[in-house]
């Protein structure tokens, strides 16, 4: 048996760990709670803090990296359009030759309506090519409590004559205009065709769905 220690117990009318009695119990981590909905904020989750043997919920929030005033919410359609102009990096999941689920980094820009890349030819592009349903997803990441995450369903093509001449000098201007702010190295203002050297195919991702959540810590 272990030493007597305080027990907490979770709490959804008050949305708190409390302390309701004391009691000798052996060592075992007790269930995390359920999320729970705070009140006044029927929208809003609140992720609760898990507790172990003897340990406050100050203490637990340090050890497991949350905290229980940490907030999931749903992104605005003008917040999901102003990450989607703000970022250039995401990350599209397609279906491969094989049949094989893939994911790959891509840099893009973006026009309200589609996302426009460039790459060298491959298997990203073949898969996409031959199944041209996309998944995508973007992030701004600061730490675990604080991020912003859309996630966007498209349509696949590649692009020839002006339409990609045109997609090039986008995604490019994109690219140029985001090192030179961030004061990134040349390279980072070059296409990966650019870098590489070899032939390129332009394509167009037309957004079909989009949504997201972020999360942010209570202040």
């Amino acid at each position: 048996m272990g030493a007597a220690t305080t027990v907490y117990r979770w709490s959804g009318m008050l949305t708190c760990w409390v302390s309701v009695s004391k009691k000798v119990l052996p060592a075992r981590r007790l269930k995390s709670p359920p999320l729970v909905t705070k009140l006044g904020r029927p929208k809003r989750q609140i992720l609760a803090s898990r507790l172990e043997d003897g340990n406050p919920p100050s203490k637990c929030s340090a050890i497991w990296g949350i905290s229980a005033e940490t907030m999931i919410d749903v992104l605005s359609a003008d917040a999901i359009e102003a990450l989607l102009r703000e970022e250039i990096v995401a990350r599209v999941a397609y279906v491969d030759q094989r049949g094989r689920p893939c994911i790959v980094p891509i840099t893009y820009a973006y026009d309200g309506k589609a996302l426009y890349g460039y790459s060298m030819l491959g298997s990203k592009i073949e898969g996409m090519s031959s199944r041209s349903d996309v998944c995508i997803e973007i992030d701004r990441i600061r730490n675990s409590a604080d991020w912003w995450s859309i996630v966007v369903r498209g349509t696949f093509e590649q692009l020839s004559g002006n339409a990609a001449v045109e997609a090039v000098e986008r995604i490019s201007d994109r690219l140029r205009t985001v090192a030179c702010v961030d004061g990134a190295p040349d390279a980072a203002a070059q296409t990966y065709v650019a870098r590489e050297g070899g032939p390129g195919i332009a394509y167009r991702i037309r957004v079909t769905e989009r949504h997201g959540r972020y999360s942010a810590a209570s202040r």
